[in-house]
């Protein structure tokens, strides 16, 4: 929530919008400013007023430090005032904070008449016409229904002489973007809303601390997690923790005792030698005639009929706090090769990897017309944390990556802070493809973000060094502030990171200082993240049954002369929401072999993106640069 709150500030100020913040959530809209000032009903179309016009109002560390009622050494208080207007810096710090700084509380009187009639007047007289709700179901249904009912509500605070006729004119309508906001994960049209994949990584770290005295004491452990409605947490969770059966609402068991079904599975498991027993259920899961399944049921269930010694777990809200949270070696001598699959009878191959074992795969069904042992169904599985592969959104590994320079970025920040204005150059991983660099600037709120499709050069480090002097100059005096420059360990064969930190430092002055770190290799390894778990699990599976598929259809073919097709050697693809395999002689033509990259990235862009969140593309243009 947080980091969409810095977004929207930030994102909006560089549109030339004034930023508000409705603390408490609804309970802030109704209750209002008791000091507020009174709109005269000028609407001003948003200006160019920039960051330095909107850098800071001093609110900032009261809301982060949850002391909004207190006073600051400035005199500052938000005691009575629940519509805040922030600025730049005022959001400064935000991302890496779990739940919502800006606090949230169910408001009964909203649901009322009386309720939203306050809300409307309290928008007006700040000179508020458009608002951005992050939350659920219940959130989003306020927003509509005070979208809906907002030229009523108008009308009736004129007629009751609240507003004047210029208000009710000015303000007419009002804006609603909405921010689906659930770790439920249950609004549809949307993959992912924000704060699930938190939720399911506090849910893993969980089950990874149960397995291991799961497995010493030879116990089971019915885990139940949130989610009310929606089985996604339960689902998501039993595929990347390995669970041996899991209940979810949407899927309710076919036959008509679970219970059976359940035994059998567990029991076929323990006599395979499974030590644990892990069962996820969800929190509304339902039987075949929908009468709840509980945790409850399921442990004396395993007691009474299985002899488990087994325990329940409710994870319940520590699913929701915590931080937010979120890819091998070229095929050579392919006569060689071509002898062991006839040695061996390979009727399939599974690769899963990196650039190298699509280049691999490539070779493969090209050595096919002199091969007739690669007639065989082939498939690649992206893994890399490079993100490098064409074509595909994710591959495995990065988003396990990712969330190990996001914390490494997290531990830097906080010693550049604490130490004293102090700027740290990080390099990452990532070869040819700038995907870690930009989408960790993003994460972790770098300022410059340096990636090899963009490269350096001698002007545009001199306009970053005028960017960082500039924004040094407008801090505010005492208060060492750290900040992060990403830099992809490849985006420069002459502008190394040693370079790049002199270069910083020496230009620094008295105003910041430089330092570098170089994360290199630990990127890679660690406990794998839920999504990368999951994803593993889920195309690994897809995969299989592609060669299956493949294998029995050339069996049937004649043997002699038998011919495998192109969809035969593929690479399994996602894009947006849809899974698919696309042939590897169609990747080419997406990808720069040479850099051993896609061509056009979905990410492209958020490279600028994650630089003007950074306010580097303000400053840049107000210097001239």
């Amino acid at each position: 929530m947080n980091a969409a709150v810095r977004a929207v500030v930030k994102q909006a100020i560089v549109r030339g919008c004034e930023t508000y913040i409705v603390r408490e959530g609804y309970e802030g809209l109704v209750k209002g400013n008791a000091d507020g000032h009174f709109s005269d009903g000028t609407i001003t179309p948003p200006q160019d007023q920039g960051v330095e016009a909107n850098l800071r109002f001093g609110y900032g560390g009261l809301l982060k430090d949850g002391e909004g009622d207190s006073t600051d050494d400035n005199g500052k208080t938000l005691k009575g005032r629940y519509i805040v207007r922030v600025g730049w810096d005022d959001v400064r710090g935000w991302m890496g904070e779990g739940g919502t700084i800006i606090g949230t509380a169910r408001c009964a009187e909203f649901r009322t008449i009386e309720g939203r009639t306050a809300a409307v007047y309290n928008l007006i007289k700040e000179g508020i016409n458009a608002l951005v709700v992050c939350g659920g179901d219940g959130s989003l249904t306020g927003a509509d229904t005070l979208r809906a009912e907002w030229p009523k509500l108008v009308a009736d605070l004129r007629a009751q002489e609240k507003i004047t006729e210029q208000q009710a004119n000015a303000y007419q309508h009002l804006v609603i973007v909405g921010l689906v906001g659930s770790i439920d994960n249950d609004m549809a049209m949307t993959d992912l809303t924000i704060g699930a994949p938190t939720a399911l990584h506090r849910i893993c770290e969980s089950m990874d601390n149960i397995s291991s005295t799961a497995s010493s004491h030879s116990r089971a452990f019915v885990i139940e997690v949130m989610g009310r409605h929606c089985g996604w947490l339960a689902l998501m969770a039993g595929v990347s923790g390995g669970a041996d059966f899991v209940f979810i609402p949407e899927c309710p068991p076919t036959s008509d005792s679970w219970e059976d079904e359940m035994c059998t599975v567990i029991s076929r498991h323990r006599e395979a030698g499974k030590r644990k027993t892990i069962v996820i259920v969800a929190e509304g899961a339902l039987d075949k005639n929908l009468n709840p399944i509980k945790p409850d049921k399921i442990k004396d269930i395993l007691r009474e009929r299985l002899k488990l010694d087994t325990r329940v777990t409710t994870l319940g809200h520590t699913q929701r706090g915590g931080r937010p949270c979120a890819w091998d070696r070229i095929l050579d001598d392919i006569g060689n090769i071509a002898s062991k699959f006839q040695q061996h009878a390979i009727d399939g191959l599974f690769l899963i990897g990196g650039f190298e074992a699509l280049s691999g795969l490539l070779e493969l069904e090209e050595a096919r017309k002199h091969y007739p042992q690669f007639h065989i169904p082939m498939v690649h599985l992206p893994a890399t944390l490079s993100n490098n592969v064409p074509v595909t959104e994710f591959s495995l590994g990065s988003d396990t990556s990712l969330n190990a320079l996001v914390d490494a970025c997290d531990a830097i920040k906080q010693s550049a802070s604490a130490s004293r204005n102090r700027v740290f150059i990080v390099e990452t991983q990532g070869g040819m493809c700038g995907y870690i660099a930009t989408m960790g600037a993003l994460a972790t709120g770098a300022v410059i973000v340096y990636t090899p499709e963009v490269g350096m050069n001698l002007h545009m480090l001199r306009s970053d060094v005028k960017f960082l002097q500039r924004r040094y100059e407008l801090d505010e005096r005492g208060k060492a502030e750290g900040r992060l420059v990403l830099k992809s360990e490849k985006s420069s064969s002459v502008f190394s990171l040693d370079v790049v930190t002199q270069i910083f430092k020496e230009e620094g002055g008295n105003l910041f200082d430089a330092r570098s770190a170089s994360l290199g290799h630990t990127l890679q390894g660690g406990i794998p993240s839920p999504m990368d778990r999951a994803r593993a699990s889920r195309l690994s599976l897809k995969c299989m049954a592609f060669i299956e598929e493949h294998a029995w259809a050339l069996k049937a073919k004649p043997t002699k002369g038998r011919k495998a097709d192109k969809n035969s050697a593929a690479v399994i693809t996602i894009t947006g929401s849809t899974v698919k395999f696309t042939p590897v002689l169609e990747m080419v033509e997406h990808a720069d072999m040479k850099n051993r990259r896609g061509l056009n990235p979905w990410w492209a862009n958020y490279k600028q993106l994650a630089e003007i969140l950074g306010s580097k593309n303000y400053f840049a243009g107000k210097l001239g640069q």
